[in-house]
């Protein structure tokens, strides 16, 4: 049977032990090596077989862009999929990691089936199929109930267990949610949602929020509502083609910091759970 070999390099012990045990969870197959900074990390590589490199930017010693710079300029490692894991989302920090040969950026806080869709993904790029080498399910997505209720064909008997489930579909198709962005308000659907972020599909029509830009979130339901949240695009990521129109799923990282707007956001994912 095919192997996965990940290194992860993080000086955050808790970070390492996140990722490994959710990796181990999800693949059948893997061995995880693990480095405290930048410098192991390159230890590593020059003595152990990886398939990809999951690394953080900011670590004592050596640091993630120092990391990649160095793999992009010697030919063993020039193709070697990286993806960097970094609490830093500034626009300039990731244009700069583009730059020097990064494959994907994700920006902590993530949950593990973000982490295995870029790994996925990432590595697909490279030729590798990870659903048939090691027997694992795609990286999930957004469930096409999600296009289904914006595009008002979602009937909420459609599953007879409807009733007794807590799917996102079912809990969320209450709220009305908007998105703005580059002077445009779009309605969307939200799949997931906690103080740090959301999961929200919209569709694309002339063009949608790229990576990295500023957009304003905003949240209701009957008895409560919130406005104006600020938020930053972590990902963007197609979801399927209905009616002629391409649906897209965006992952958003609040950057708000305003104690009331966190409050509201706290009783609505209560309301909502």
């Amino acid at each position: 049977m095919a192997k996965l070999n990940v290194l992860v390099a993080d000086d955050a012990t808790f970070i390492r032990d996140l990722i490994r045990r959710g990796l181990t969870a999800a693949i059948p197959d893997v061995t995880v090596h693990e480095a405290y900074n930048g410098r192991q990390a390159q230890e590593i590589l020059l003595k152990k077989p990886v398939d990809i490199i999951l690394c953080d930017w900011e670590m004592p010693e050596v640091d993630g862009y120092e990391v990649i710079s160095w793999m992009r300029a010697d030919e063993r490692f020039r193709k070697l999929p990286f993806i960097m894991v970094t609490s830093r989302g500034e626009k300039t920090h990731v244009v700069s990691a583009m730059r020097v040969g990064i494959d994907a950026y994700i920006v902590k806080p993530f949950t593990i089936d973000i982490l295995m869709h870029k790994i996925q993904e990432t590595l697909a790029r490279y030729g590798r199929n990870l659903a048939e080498e090691l027997k694992i399910p795609p990286s999930p997505v957004v469930s096409s109930d999600a296009v289904a209720i914006l595009t008002g064909n979602y009937r909420k008997d459609r599953d007879k267990d409807a009733k007794k489930t807590n799917s996102p579909c079912n809990q969320l198709v209450k709220a009305n949610a908007q998105l703005r962005y580059s002077g445009r308000v779009e309605r969307c659907l939200v799949q997931k949602i906690d103080l740090h972020g959301a999961w929200v599909v919209i569709p694309r029509r002339d063009g949608c929020p790229v990576l990295m830009e500023h957009v304003v979130f905003a949240l209701s339901l009957p008895a409560i509502q919130i406005k104006d949240i600020n938020a930053v695009v972590n990902t963007v990521e197609p979801l399927e083609v209905r009616d002629n129109i391409c649906f897209v799923r965006i992952v958003l990282r609040f950057v708000d910091e305003d104690p009331k707007k966190l409050e509201t956001l706290s009783h609505i994912i209560n309301a909502l759970s």
